[in-house]
């Protein structure tokens, strides 16, 4: 699971930085070529980075969510398991 968790964290980390240095060197050859003033290549540097964070809360809550339903099952086994004390019968006292 710790592995799966893993994977998926870095797949979406790769995939936000590779998003950045794309629209970077997009944005980059752009305002060279006069298609773009620097201002608009800032705002869609900012956006990409909002979309990244976006993304890893994605994950977070992926993970969140993975170790609630392993929590959960847990509970679950305690609460079916049978008591090794016994809720009937037993020693009384007096008489």
């Amino acid at each position: 699971m710790a592995l799966a968790t893993g994977a998926f964290m870095a797949f979406f980390s790769i995939l936000a930085n590779v998003g950045i240095g794309a629209v970077v060197w997009y944005g980059a050859s752009q305002v060279m070529n006069g298609h773009m003033n620097p201002g608009d290549l800032a705002t869609y540097v900012l956006l990409t980075i909002q979309i990244g964070f976006s993304f890893g809360a994605f994950v977070n809550l992926y993970s969140t969510v993975m170790k609630a339903l392993g929590a959960s099952e847990r509970v679950f086994q305690l609460i079916d398991r049978e008591s090794a004390i016994p809720s009937e019968g037993g020693a009384t006292c007096g008489a």
